[in-house]
């Protein structure tokens, strides 16, 4: 299934379809399959002008039957949230995407799948783009020290079994900083705003799509490809950090992640500790993030 969203500020041409793309700010379901390369991921396919958020979008096709591997794209989201229900600023010009995935997993496996997922959003920005991306964990794109993107990942259970998942990114393209509420534009930035240069967002979401199928085997296949690949962007590893969990504040210094995909913090009373969740800031930090620095 295939269904296509208007454009938004894009005229219909005569026959009232609507241009592939325009100038990086729009993007459409045509454009994106016609540079696609899947066998499953991304070939149930909708593009929305607007909405809640891709996540809310998602869900309900979800209820409706949606295949796996079915993705959604909004133009805009007026609703956007990252980790821990936080707002997050979702203009045109972005990549606001959601895969609907049905893989009957056991629940260990959803650390994982929230890193293939990052890897796979940095790989795609990077080849699309040339922005080289680092990936703090568990879920922010960084371009530098400023966040560009996020990643999310919300699961449905059956027992122990993941009977459906929703992964999602967000990130910031063709739009300028401006864009961005005030108080988090000391600590975010777009793509244009690093590069000077618009982007084609099919082309960006095409890629993330290939390189998310390419890399869903390694979760429950080889974990430790996607630790290693993790490495090669960790924007925390060798960092002291503060880790904030159930309340209580761990300090240490971040050494990577694990085979489940939880953190490793090398502390002096508990030795190196493997945390599924928390919120991690950088010492030198402390105070000073924006909601968008954060992991969202």
């Amino acid at each position: 299934m295939t269904e296509f969203g208007p454009l938004a500020g894009m005229p219909a041409q005569e026959d009232g379809a609507y241009p592939p793309y325009n100038d990086g700010s729009g993007i459409s379901a045509a454009a994106v399959l016609a540079d696609l390369q899947t066998h499953e991921i991304g070939r149930a396919l909708r593009v929305l002008e607007e909405s809640t958020s891709t996540v809310d979008a998602a869900r309900e096709w979800l209820k409706q039957g949606a295949p796996n591997g079915a993705a959604l794209i909004a133009q805009r989201q007026t609703q956007g949230r990252g980790r821990l229900g936080r707002s997050w600023a979702s203009p045109l010009g972005g990549l606001w995407l959601t895969v609907i995935l049905r893989p009957h997993w056991d629940v260990a496996a959803v650390g994982l799948l929230g890193l293939a997922t990052a890897l796979a959003a940095a790989e795609a920005v990077e080849k699309e783009t040339g922005a080289r991306i680092q990936l703090r964990w568990p879920n922010d794109l960084m371009l530098g020290a400023r966040k560009v993107g996020g990643v999310l990942v919300e699961t449905e259970l059956e027992g122990r079994i993941v009977a459906a998942a929703l992964v999602s990114i967000g990130v910031n393209v063709n739009f300028a900083l401006g864009e961005l509420p005030e108080e988090v534009r000391g600590s975010a930035t777009t793509v244009l705003a690093a590069t000077g240069n618009l982007h084609p967002l099919p082309r960006l979401a095409a890629r993330f799509l290939e390189t998310l199928e390419g890399g869903l085997g390694a979760v429950t296949d080889d974990p430790q490809a996607l630790q290693t690949l993790w490495r090669g962007r960790d924007a925390l590893r060798g960092k002291q950090v503060c880790v904030e969990v159930a309340g209580k504040v761990l300090r240490g210094r971040a050494a990577g992640v694990d085979r489940q995909g939880r953190v490793l913090l090398a502390t002096s009373l508990l030795g190196r500790t493997a945390l599924a969740t928390g919120e991690v800031t950088l010492v030198r930090e402390e105070g000073r993030e924006g909601p968008q620095v954060r992991a969202e």
